[in-house]
């Protein structure tokens, strides 16, 4: 089971990226690190701004 989840990409529509993949460490190596918030009952990446930024960040005052 571990050679083939390292061996394989799979579909991860509940991601940003849409897959998953695992490197030789178990690590999924195609999912980038962000930072969510919480906005209107929903969950929106604010950082880092690039293709899978959803929201500006609610900063607070």
């Amino acid at each position: 089971m571990i050679a083939a989840l390292k061996a394989n990409t799979f579909e991860a529509p509940y991601l940003i990226t849409q897959e998953i993949h695992f490197d030789e460490f178990g690590q999924n190596d195609i999912m980038p690190a962000v930072v969510t918030q919480l906005i209107d009952a929903k969950y929106e990446v604010v950082y880092p701004v690039n293709e899978y930024t959803t929201a500006e960040p609610l900063l607070n005052e």
